[in-house]
């Protein structure tokens, strides 16, 4: 009995961490299907639209619509780390769409320390805060929209900010909008990479703002790091 002991708390160690891999796979796994059908009608609509009036733009905003449908389909089957160039073309492409979809309702403010384009992050980190800053604040508030993404090397962490002056909400009554699933999800997925952090505020009428710290480890060899190839 005692020489089985080890083996048994051995045994459910392992089982443990087998769960806990598996739910954050599966997590991942979930939110990054996120796919939207009417995102996909709705830019596709356009795309048709523009071929009779402006074919060059067509042929662009396709060729966002591609970028970001492809990295999705490359990267949401795996909880393998992307470099933030990746993840930064991608949020490019994203919100290219969203200009055009919204007839450049919203201004882009960019704040991004390029030197860090090889450093690794989990894939599909940011682009669900951003989604969700345009889709649950700026689109439900009139006149001016801004949205700011800014990223900073602050030496052994990067600084990712998502920030925005829409709606907002009120974090003491309710973790997110009820029908936002950006912001528990990339919690949740933090809490799974060692030494990250996730800080969030929010006031109603004036917008949300949040804030991830990842550990800075480049990724070596890497001839392009935001060359989706």
């Amino acid at each position: 009995m005692f020489t089985l002991l080890p083996l048994h708390l051995s045994t459910d160690k392992r089982q443990k961490q087998e769960v806990q891999t598996f739910a954050a796979q599966s997590e991942i796994s979930f939110f990054n299907a996120q796919i939207k059908p009417h995102f996909l009608y709705n830019t596709f609509g356009n795309v048709i639209a523009l071929c009779y009036t402006a074919p060059n733009e067509a042929a662009r905003l396709l060729s966002h619509l591609s970028t970001y449908v492809r990295f999705i389909f490359e990267n949401g089957r795996t909880d393998s780390n992307i470099t933030l160039g990746q993840e930064l073309e991608m949020i490019d492409s994203y919100l290219s769409i969203e200009q055009t979809r919204f007839n450049d309702a919203f201004t882009i403010i960019k704040d991004i320390d390029d030197s860090l384009f090889n450093v690794e992050v989990p894939p599909l980190l940011i682009q669900p805060l951003v989604e969700n800053a345009l889709r649950h604040g700026l689109m439900r508030k009139g006149g001016n929209k801004r949205l700011m993404l800014a990223v900073q090397d602050l030496g052994s962490a990067i600084e990712v900010r998502i920030a925005d002056n829409g709606v907002g909400f009120d974090p003491k009554r309710t973790a997110m909008p009820t029908s936002g699933i950006g912001i528990p999800n990339v919690r949740n997925r933090i809490a799974y990479v060692p030494n990250a952090t996730f800080t969030l505020q929010s006031e109603v009428g004036v917008g949300t703002n949040v804030l991830i710290r990842l550990p800075k480890r480049e990724r070596m060899n890497v001839p392009n790091a935001h060359d989706l190839d």
